[in-house]
């Protein structure tokens, strides 16, 4: 058996096993400043219209390796206590192709000193199997009724709720993804979207007026398996970022980011997989660059006109 077919096959268990799910998300380095991802409370965040754009790659050297890439765009101020936003991610991984668009709903309610914010999330999941050229000397593909063997394509909605609690030094977020657990039919093939449960956290340490220290936390899991990551961010001058972050069993990643002009951020992240995939020596990684734009809709204040007191001349 060839090592590409080796490689597929081995990523389908991979994907059948971990219930959580097939999406190959990015580590929390990079989904910390794109919250809305994992929590739509998360979008009433902020007083700026902001758009992002990432695309990573990961196990580089593979064939068929998986790459993820997406477009973001959140404007937390539609009006005092309202927020909303629109995303859509293609992923792809060998013969599995994800394409999935969602819009992201919260409200905000303001307390004595934090804010409370609840949002939903709701959109539509397709996945489709294309160039399905499976090649194995011990029997026909097309026998096995657990392999999708045709090119095909499915549907499916998708609905989540979340909850944030933000003050100025810290924030904890809770939120349910996949609340539906619908299944996407392949003929006799059932892949059923788990329901997901992400629970976040923050803390900002600021250390002088120039540099800051943001710890942060994300667990994820369907009550089955989980996954654990802890990041660390150093803002430097309200214009720089670096950091690292570890994904328990799986992987480690650093960060580098730039404030390019005002409103203009550039990031970059680069992660080794410490689970058995990432140990081969054909793996070159994962590389993820991204790019995020904000601004806002400032009317600008008249300067006031001078009037004169006709006793003072």
């Amino acid at each position: 058996m060839n090592l590409r077919l080796n490689i597929y096959l081995v990523v389908i268990v991979v994907l059948m096993s971990i219930k959580i799910n097939a999406q190959q998300s990015p580590l929390l380095t990079q989904f910390m400043f794109n919250k809305n991802v994992f929590n739509p409370a998360t979008v009433v965040d902020g007083s700026e219209i902001c758009a992002s754009a990432f695309y990573r790659t990961q196990w580089m050297g593979f064939d068929g390796a998986p790459v993820f890439m997406g477009v973001n765009v959140v404007s937390p101020k539609l009006s005092r206590n309202m927020g909303a936003g629109l995303a859509v991610y293609s992923d792809n991984l060998g013969k599995y192709n994800r394409i999935q668009i969602e819009g992201n709903y919260a409200y905000s309610i303001k307390l004595k000193n934090a804010v409370f914010s609840m949002g939903i999330k709701f959109g539509v999941l397709n996945m489709s199997y294309k160039d399905l050229d499976w090649i194995t000397p011990d029997s026909e593909i097309s026998l096995d009724p657990s392999i999708v063997n045709s090119n095909t394509d499915s549907w499916s909605s998708s609905f989540g709720i979340g909850f944030q609690y933000l003050t100025e030094k810290w924030y904890a977020g809770v939120s349910i993804l996949n609340m539906l657990e619908q299944n996407n039919s392949f003929d006799e093939v059932q892949i059923p979207q788990k329901r997901q449960y992400y629970f976040t956290g923050g803390y900002t340490i600021r250390l002088n007026s120039t540099f800051k220290l943001k710890p942060n936390v994300l667990v994820r899991t369907d009550l089955g398996a989980y996954s654990f990551d802890l990041n660390v961010n150093a803002e430097i001058y309200n214009n720089m970022v670096a950091g690292v972050t570890y994904r328990l069993d799986d992987s480690a990643s650093i960060l580098l980011g730039y404030k390019v002009i005002d409103g203009l951020y550039a990031y970059y992240s680069y992660d080794f997989g410490i689970n058995k995939i990432g140990s081969f020596s054909q793996s070159g990684g994962s590389h993820e660059l991204s790019v995020k734009y904000c601004f806002s809709f400032v009317k600008k204040v008249k300067k006031s006109k001078k009037n004169r007191n006709v006793r003072f001349l």
